[in-house]
């Protein structure tokens, strides 16, 4: 029996829609959405399906009106993504080349988001920060022999994503996620700010401010990285 592919598609996004109507509502809500993106909180696939996400709707909420609220929630999203949940997904980073490659390092920043303290996360972040654009360079160089310009940085992992992820609707948010690194991991940094977010340039420069490395921060790095993953897996 011949299959219609395009009603099969269409069954599919209606199911995926109904399955993840919560994560889909979230970012339909463009302020509560722009101020997770903001806060370096993209729908990660770690987070979707698990109800964690929705978690974090949840705790911003609560951003502006009840801070001890907006702790509670988040804090338990930070807790539901312990050592053993953060293995489970990381183990599948091995099986790609570059991740493998770069085994050692990107372990030392994990086990450091893991000893639970101030000094870890900074750890962490200083390890994991120089790793995002290495690993999108080195896929990039694998794949073409050539070196790519920083412009073409972001564009080669937003065409990956969409190679991966075709569907648009898809929960990998391909185009979202080009916006999350542009406003987030690849942010440019102007001196004279008064708050200088912590981004690849910014800590890389060493004008990042102490308070930005911290354990959400830290966390969102793994969970970058492991989106990174995602895209690049054919």
């Amino acid at each position: 029996m011949k299959v219609d592919t395009t009603l099969a598609k269409e069954l599919g996004r209606n199911y995926r829609y109904l399955l993840f109507n919560n994560e889909y509502a979230i970012i339909a809500n463009r302020p509560l959405f722009n101020r997770l993106i903001g806060d370096g909180w993209f729908p990660f696939i770690q987070l979707l399906g698990s109800g964690d996400y929705k978690k974090l709707s949840l705790a911003y909420k609560y951003v502006d009106k009840d801070e001890k609220k907006f702790n509670a929630y988040l804090r338990r999203v930070l807790d539901s993504l312990d050592g053993t949940k953060i293995q489970s997904f990381t183990n599948y980073w091995w099986r790609i080349g570059i991740f493998k490659d770069k085994k050692k390092l990107l372990e030392s920043g994990i086990r450091a988001y893991l000893q639970n303290t101030e000094d870890g996360f900074i750890s962490c972040l200083k390890t994991l920060y120089s790793e995002f654009e290495g690993i999108i360079r080195m896929s990039y160089y694998n794949e073409n022999n050539r070196n790519l310009s920083f412009s073409e940085l972001k564009q080669y992992i937003h065409q990956k994503a969409k190679s991966r992820f075709s569907d648009q609707s898809s929960l990998g948010f391909p185009d979202i996620f080009y916006q999350y690194l542009d406003r987030n991991i690849f942010a440019s940094f102007d001196l004279s700010s008064e708050d200088i977010k912590l981004s690849r340039h910014s800590a890389s420069h060493g004008v990042a401010l102490p308070k930005e490395y911290d354990q959400v921060r830290a966390l969102q790095s793994i969970l970058t990285l492991d989106q990174i993953r995602f895209y690049l897996t054919q």
